[in-house]
């Protein structure tokens, strides 16, 4: 290699930016993206979890009180003999449909 060619480069890597030039963050910008996907792969997960708990601590909504099921009305007319044993059949089977 000639002694002017070797001139060139050496002169032409001195001018190349380095990262102490820009700061010393050049070789740290690629954690932003990393630390965002992190971020929103964790907010997720939050999301889930808060979600699970929700329904895991509130039980399914019973009726409200002083209110019967229809069954329960059926069985307690059937026990006073307000219908006959063929009535309460009946219904009792349309109840279970």
């Amino acid at each position: 290699m000639s002694e002017e060619m070797h001139t060139m480069m050496s002169e032409g890597a001195q001018m190349m930016p380095t990262g102490g030039e820009m700061g010393g963050m050049a070789g740290w910008w690629w954690l932003i993206p990393l630390l965002g996907f992190v971020l929103i792969v964790a907010l997720v997960i939050m999301v889930i979890v808060v979600v699970m708990r929700q329904t895991a601590n509130n039980p399914p909504p019973q009726r409200p009180e002083g209110r019967r099921s229809a069954r329960e009305i059926l069985d307690e007319r059937y026990a006073l003999g307000e219908i006959d044993e063929e009535e309460y059949r009946k219904r009792k089977s349309h109840l279970e449909d």
